[in-house]
């Protein structure tokens, strides 16, 4: 598949063409939208500053999720107890039947 970013055309190998697409398409705005800040930069500067701006994204994205992994995980351990005495309180009254008979039936 082949990318245009900033008027420049790469070819890509991609698993997920539209994927890859999409984010080309973002790259490319990122670029284009510090162009206009800074419209005496070349390319490169652009490529490097919008390298940085994504970098800095994903930074705040995976710490932001740091504080709430052990919340979830504690909330994740408190639905599995519920679970277990669900299933305990319901197997002790009525036995589970999956539908499978494991004697054959004669013809």
């Amino acid at each position: 598949m082949r990318v245009t970013i900033f008027d420049t055309e790469y070819p890509i190998r991609a698993d997920d063409e539209v994927l890859v697409s999409q984010l080309a398409r973002q790259v490319d705005r990122m670029m284009r939208d510090l162009r206009r800040q800074a419209p005496d930069q070349p390319p490169l500067s652009l490529a490097v500053l919008t390298a940085l701006n994504l970098a800095e994204t994903l930074y705040h994205e995976r710490h932001s999720h740091e504080g709430r992994q052990e919340e979830w995980a504690v909330e994740l351990s408190k639905m599995a107890g519920y679970l277990d005495s669900v299933l305990a309180a319901d197997e002790a009254a009525a036995p589970l039947s999956v539908g499978f008979d494991p004697a054959p039936r004669p013809a």
